[in-house]
């Protein structure tokens, strides 16, 4: 497989392994890219891309076994068979031998200076070193080519830092000050006539509130997944057509799944309309509806706790479909004389 530990920020694609690895790497890191096993006398041809990410899983590296080590005269065979072999996984068999076997054959003059030549055009360096920021990956991708340039079989190596962050979308009750105003007639002076009282036609709290089902949009970068809480700004949208709205604010959240969400909310209030204000005298019984009129102001503050779900809790549940009236005509009946 790809040899997946990096000497001084190197890593390597090992052309006798498997196409394709990814590895995370930190960000800033200076990078330099090493091709091994590549066929001396076959050519290659060489893409590097360095892209924004999409986060990929990182995999296992497999290692391979290496054979019993050979004497020098043996060593020199293998350099001409490693000099002439066209596939990549015989490449790699024949460099565990010479670089087993070597230090210990005892070679020296021509055949060391032979046998090592041969073993350095297995190895290819890229000239140019990568830094790779946070959310971005580097893509190599190495390609054999055939006799006409196309392409017979291609290799890849993705070095990702990870994901800046990610959207959550989180559901939940915004709590919002109530401050619709409810009014109601009295009887006025006369007969038939009413005055509009713009006040409470109940008993309120000192704070009277209304809840609002919200959904809410909140980035949390990727640091802040490891830790237990996170900081992060938040936008959300009224999720029901009773109470719709807009929030922004920040949300606090706990292990990804909880969060409190506090901020400002842009949601609809209902006031009496200007004609029916300072006690205006009608002379019809009015509903609430043609007393007031809607419309949206920015409030000073909401708080909301909001949940982590898998889909909207909001949404209505499919109703069966409705029994189609029949088609058929009804049956005149006849009618009987006297």
């Amino acid at each position: 497989g790809l040899v997946a530990q990096p000497v001084a920020a190197q890593w390597s694609i090992d052309l006798a392994g498997v196409a394709k690895r990814e590895f995370q790497v930190p960000a800033g890191t200076e990078t330099r890219i090493v091709v091994v096993n590549k066929a001396p006398n076959v050519r290659y041809h060489i893409v590097t891309v360095l892209r924004p990410i999409p986060v990929a899983p990182l995999e296992p590296v497999a290692i391979s076994r290496a054979e019993d080590p050979l004497g020098c005269a043996e060593l020199v065979q293998v350099a001409v068979d490693l000099q002439n072999a066209t596939a990549e996984t015989k490449v790699r068999l024949l460099m565990l031998q010479l670089q087993q076997a070597l230090p210990a054959a005892g070679c020296s003059g021509t055949q060391l200076g032979f046998i090592r030549a041969v073993m350095a055009s297995t190895i290819y360096v890229l000239p140019v070193e990568y830094v790779i920021r946070a959310g971005e990956e580097l893509v190599v991708t190495v390609n054999r080519l055939k006799a006409d340039n196309s392409v017979e079989k291609t290799w890849t190596l993705i070095l990702t830092t990870g994901a800046q962050g990610s959207w959550r979308t989180l559901y939940g009750i915004a709590l919002v000050p109530d401050r619709d105003d409810d009014p109601f007639l009295t009887p006025g002076d006369r007969e038939g006539e009413f005055i509009v009282n713009a006040g409470a036609s109940k008993d309120r709290q000192d704070f009277p509130v209304k809840p609002a089902p919200s959904v809410f949009f909140s980035w949390m970068s990727r640091s802040a997944e490891f830790g237990p809480l996170a900081v992060s700004p938040t936008l959300g949208v009224g999720a029901t057509s009773e109470l719709p709205g807009l929030f922004g604010g920040v949300s606090i959240t706990y292990r990804q799944n909880l969060a409190l969400v506090v901020g400002i909310p842009f949601v609809p209030q209902r006031h009496v309309k200007p004609q029916y204000i300072n006690n205006k005298v009608v002379t019809s019984a009015l509903t609430t509806a043609d007393l007031t009129e809607t419309k949206y102001h920015a409030d000073k503050w909401f708080i909301g706790g909001v949940f982590r779900f898998s889909s909207n809790p909001f949404g209505e549940a499919k109703r069966p479909a409705q029994e189609q009236p029949s088609q058929e005509k009804p049956t005149a009946t006849a009618s009987g004389g006297r």
